[in-house]
């Protein structure tokens, strides 16, 4: 049998409630804690409901502000924004393209440069406004300097070009260079023209290819294709591709016009049906810029039996076909222009200007 005594019996229940309270705060301050965890995220709960349905208003406003409006005229807005920022682009390029021309003619472009710079800033910069502003400048200022150089004396080369105002004459030489006025119902403009009659002379093309060429294409200046096939006069040939152009970059100084040379090889067979050169009387415009503006123009034609080829000066495209109209051509073609524009008679009576992968010569039988 057991015996305990009165005061260890007092002692263990002491420490009994002892224990026993300690464990009755430690369940009360794990229910404090998780009570007040509890109210927190109900309170955070509360507050992202509030948060949700503040944002849903909003998203549902944005909604109904986006489906109110004409989405078809924002397209159309938005569709010639486009257009307009590729036009501008593309004009800064026709512009750049007639600087290099002028530098063919050996002017000073130096001013046109920085301007063409600050076109370009400001197209990076989505400034079209003023770039189109500065655009507009430029054209005007190439356009005046095209013109004073159509309206002197030293548009012709110094070798063999008249010193002296053109002759006034709407009738062409029988044979041989002559540079002169044609009066026509749009106005009065100068020619520099080679007759030829056909019964004496061969019209032969002369390519600096010997076949098919794609790009990076071999080119002569004109009096090389003059000295090399033995010619008496010539003109630069048809339009094509310029090395120095920045649009011609894969496609360097080709052609696309249908031609067969001198060898008879015949060109460009796989990739034309037909020509769209402009040609004399039909032609009315095009949508080539180039076109459109005045510069010294070459062509070839003829009249029956006789043959021309010539550099007509401070003309568009358009108004050349009045002036041949006026000479009495019956048929002509528009060859390529600016800063290619080259005639030979004896020497250099326009031009040189840049070397070219074709020619059209004149040749004695």
């Amino acid at each position: 049998m057991l015996h305990f005594k009165s005061g260890d019996v007092i002692q263990f229940l002491k420490r009994y409630e002892k224990e026993q309270l300690l464990a009755f705060g430690t369940i009360v301050l794990v229910l404090a804690v998780m009570v007040t965890y509890f109210l927190q995220q109900t309170i955070r709960a509360k507050n992202d409901i509030l948060l949700l349905g503040s944002e849903k208003e909003k998203t549902a406003t944005a909604y109904n502000s986006l489906k109110n409006q004409d989405q078809y005229k924002i397209n159309q807005q938005l569709k010639e924004e486009v257009k307009k920022t590729h036009d501008t682009y593309a004009d800064s390029i026709t512009a750049y393209e007639s600087m290099l021309d002028l530098q063919v003619k050996k002017q000073d472009t130096t001013k046109l440069t920085d301007l063409y710079a600050s076109i370009v800033k400001n197209l990076a910069d989505l400034k079209y406004a003023t770039a189109e502003s500065d655009l507009k400048d430029l054209n005007t200022q190439i356009k005046k300097i095209n013109d004073d150089l159509a309206a002197k004396a030293a548009a012709l080369s110094a070798a063999g070009a008249p010193a002296g105002p053109a002759t006034e004459s709407n009738n062409p030489p029988g044979s041989g260079y002559s540079y002169q006025a044609v009066k026509t119902e749009i106005g009065t403009y100068n020619i520099a023209i080679i007759s030829a009659d056909l019964n004496s002379t061969k019209v032969i093309i002369d390519t600096a290819s010997d076949g098919d060429c794609h790009d990076n294409c071999p080119v002569l200046a004109l009096g090389d294709y003059v000295s090399r096939s033995g010619a008496f006069a010539g003109v630069n040939g048809s339009y094509f591709c310029p090395a120095s152009y920045p649009t011609c970059a894969g496609k360097t100084n080709s052609f696309d016009t249908l031609l067969m040379n001198k060898n008879k090889v015949y060109f460009n067979s796989d990739n034309n049906v037909y020509s769209n050169v402009p040609v004399n009387i039909a032609f009315s415009g095009g949508s080539d810029p180039k076109q459109g503006s005045k510069g010294a123009r070459s062509f070839v034609g003829n009249k029956g039996s006789t043959v021309y080829i010539g550099v007509i000066y401070n003309v568009t495209v358009a108004e050349m076909a009045y002036v041949l109209k006026s000479l009495g051509l019956e048929n002509a073609l528009n060859l390529d222009s600016g800063g290619s524009t080259a005639l030979w008679s004896g020497g250099y009576k326009a031009g040189p200007g840049r070397n070219i992968p074709n020619a059209v010569l004149f040749v004695r039988r």
